[in-house]
């Protein structure tokens, strides 16, 4: 889930609370993609991201990297890991850390009609539960 963060989209970064139903995204696979629904939930525990802190999401978000995905909800402590960037960059690394927020913050559950995932602030988020996703956890 996404609590804060630019989406990319065909018509470049839109904050994740603007993104509507029928915008078009790009996905994981740099490809346009549709979103097909947008629900808003809470969320108490989220990661942080020490060199892009626009980004904000749930802790129970899977991460997509350049070697695998890593379950949020496995880091317990801070966490180097080789962010997925967007649209074919290099990629970069970054530190992931667990936090815990006085208070609910809402995000924002993105389905796709063809993908799994999207860009925020430039690295790869997944947005919708994959079965089996693999932990990375160096």
């Amino acid at each position: 889930m996404i609590i804060s963060g630019k989406i990319l989209t065909n018509q470049g970064p839109v904050p994740i609370e603007k993104v509507k139903v029928g915008d078009m995204v790009i996905n994981l696979n740099n490809r346009p993609d549709e979103v097909l629904n947008i629900e808003e939930k809470e969320a108490q525990e989220v990661l942080r991201f020490k060199d892009n802190p626009g980004i904000l999401i749930s802790k129970d978000t899977v991460i997509a990297t350049r070697y695998g995905k890593i379950e949020g909800g496995n880091i317990t402590k801070p966490t180097r890991a080789c962010m997925l960037y967007q649209a074919e960059a290099p990629c970069y690394w970054d530190i992931v850390t667990p936090d815990k927020v006085e208070h609910n913050m809402t995000g924002y559950v993105v389905t796709l009609k063809n993908g799994h995932g999207i860009f925020v602030n430039g690295y790869g988020i997944c947005t919708q539960e994959e079965p089996h996703a693999e932990s990375t956890v160096e």
